[in-house]
């Protein structure tokens, strides 16, 4: 089960209730249309794609990552925690995400933040700032598919 920020409790009724089960998550990844799409788990060992954990999970994640214009960011490696941060009500992942979008992220300067200026971002900025603020890295998980790196945002054009 996937446990959403709104859940009541963790016990196991409320878990099979309020929780989006694998099936659900599957199922909804593979409706995703084709085409320019951005994936943000910010959950603790989100990136466990990478190991051989949850296979079904797994299988339904490459499916998704290999249709062009995909890309995927997970806060977590595999039993890593998605750390808080200090400054705010959100993740280290979720703030350097939001940080890249609106113009940190864009290393070749032209105003335009791309899928691959993102993903190399997060995956550098985030153990930076985990292992600075908290001495912990945290090890995002990215990968990224398509024919070009098609465009998030544009720079000061208001919030991403």
């Amino acid at each position: 089960y996937f446990l959403t920020n709104d859940l009541d409790n963790c016990g196991d009724e409320a878990v099979r209730r309020q929780a989006l089960s694998g099936d659900e998550l599957r199922g909804l990844l593979a409706k995703i249309p084709s085409g320019a799409t951005l994936l943000l788990f910010d959950t603790c060992s989100s990136g466990t794609y990478g190991s051989t954990a949850h296979l079904d999970l797994k299988a339904a994640v490459r499916r998704f990552e290999q249709l062009d214009g995909r890309l995927l960011l997970a806060a977590a490696g595999d039993r890593q925690m998605a750390l808080e941060s200090p400054f705010g009500q959100r993740g280290i992942f979720t703030t350097v995400v939001i940080d890249g979008l609106t113009g940190k992220a864009d290393s070749s300067r032209d105003r335009v933040v791309k899928a691959t200026e993102l993903l190399t971002y997060v995956l550098e900025t985030v153990p930076e700032v985990t292992e600075r603020q908290f001495r912990v890295r945290q090890d995002p998980y990215g990968s990224f598919q398509g024919g070009g790196a098609f465009p998030l945002t544009r720079v000061g054009a208001g919030r991403p």
